[in-house]
């Protein structure tokens, strides 16, 4: 099954699967920012991607496995003509309603800071079978399957998932220095808190280090400091924010931990280039809707 209309933020049903092949529908990736609601699974079978997920760059070849977990960002840079791939998501409404966390809490991290795999023949065989009966499955007429069917194929990519991150762990590699763990901790920590923590300070002092240690040890590893970072990913959840919502710019401001909409307003522009309505303006496709124009909100003084 060749599947040619993905909705691009989260799924409208409880699962999807099939293939792509070609860039076309890729290229709506590298657009802006993503944030991915769903759970999703996917298998490379041919060409190539580079790809910013979750503040990293990959590069995604034949037979590597690409998990995204639930808000996991992503948007592709470079995308090879032939692209082939094997895919399975599962909207953000089933995750939430099954154990999904729980079941996957042993990787789910691991995931989130490496998600992608290289796999060997056999298990991509495993993977690719396990995909296309998901794919045949989306082919039954409704009422033909179960949120118990569901679940029970969305195991075995859950276990079989959770021992390839076993393996990886167990795998000899290049020892871990300090400084890559503190950076490690950094992202997990700003994950979780960008909203409301804008302050370099804050993260130095949950790791328990000086200011002046912290950020010099972050810049040694990922050649930015601490405030570069945690405004690209501000910036980041504002462009997907002002894309695929029709919030008002001031509520998208309170929603990133910004108490003065003027100053949301300069920040955006300073790290973006341009205002958050220049940003949101023109016509866009959401989940198959044709979105307003920008929001008519006059620029505010500076």
């Amino acid at each position: 099954m060749i599947y040619d209309n993905v909705p691009r933020f989260d799924l409208p049903r409880d699962f999807i699967a099939g293939e792509i092949e070609g860039n076309s529908l890729l290229k709506l990736y590298s657009n802006f920012p993503c944030r991915i609601k769903a759970g999703i699974f996917v298998l490379c079978l041919g060409g190539t991607i580079r790809a910013t997920i979750n503040l990293t760059q990959k590069t995604i070849r034949a037979n590597d496995l690409v998990i995204l977990a639930p808000d996991s960002y992503i948007q592709a840079y470079e995308l090879s003509e032939d692209i082939h791939l094997a895919f399975a998501g599962f909207s953000s409404e089933f995750v939430g309603s099954t154990d999904f966390v729980q079941a996957t809490i042993e990787f789910l991290s691991s995931a989130y800071q490496e998600p992608v795999i290289p796999l060997s023949g056999q298990t991509v065989s495993i993977y690719i079978r396990a995909l296309r009966l998901l794919a045949d499955v989306c082919l039954l007429p409704e009422g033909f399957t179960s949120r118990e069917t569901i679940q029970s194929i969305l195991n075995v990519f859950i276990h079989t998932t959770s021992e390839l991150y076993k393996k990886e762990e167990t795998r000899p590699h290049p020892p871990h220095s300090r400084q890559q763990e503190i950076y490690k901790e950094f992202i997990s920590l700003l994950m979780k808190h960008y909203r409301e923590q804008h302050n370099v300070s804050f993260y130095a002092g949950k790791l328990g280090l000086s200011l002046q240690h912290f950020s010099s040890t972050i810049r040694k590893v990922s050649g930015r400091n601490p405030m570069e970072i945690i405004n690209n990913i501000i910036v980041m959840e504002a462009k997907v924010q002002l894309k695929t919502t029709d919030q008002p710019v001031k509520n998208i401001a309170f929603n990133l931990g910004f108490t003065n909409v003027s100053f949301f307003h300069r920040y955006f522009r300073r790290h973006a280039g341009v205002t958050p309505q220049e940003y949101r303006g023109g016509e866009i496709f959401v989940s198959g809707k044709r979105k307003v124009k920008e929001e008519k909100v006059p620029d505010p003084e500076f």
